[in-house]
């Protein structure tokens, strides 16, 4: 039986390699965004999220980004935020059509491999 300094010990230990890390997940409205994305190594998000990325990107080690696509059951891949956010306008070509990013940021992707949320 583990009392609760060998419980926290443990815990701490496990912690230590990723200490200092933000994760967020991100959640994109369809799957060829993330596609876009693996290819182009930017991510562009909601002013909303900027804020908490831009803070978090100079405070943290690193940042990691996890993608799941609305509704998949899945997770798609994980980033690592690589740049802090930039006003750069950006075309942006999907099957949904053109759009200009009015800011972005560099990623650097680390898994694209799709994974079932039920085998995490």
């Amino acid at each position: 039986r583990l009392d609760k300094g060998d419980v926290t010990a443990a815990l701490a230990a496990a912690a230590e390699p990723t200490a200092g890390c933000d994760y967020f997940v991100i959640k994109s409205n369809n799957y060829q965004n993330v596609k876009i994305s693996m290819k182009k190594n930017i991510w562009s998000t909601m002013k909303t999220n900027e804020i908490r990325l831009k803070a978090s990107f100079k405070r943290a080690k690193a940042v990691y980004l996890i993608y799941s696509v609305k509704e998949s059951g899945r997770f798609q891949g994980y980033a690592r935020m690589s740049s802090t956010i930039r006003t750069e306008k950006t075309k942006w070509a999907s099957e949904r059509g053109t759009m200009i990013l009015p800011t972005v940021f560099d990623v650097e992707w680390i898994n694209k491999v799709g994974i079932d949320f039920t085998k995490t």
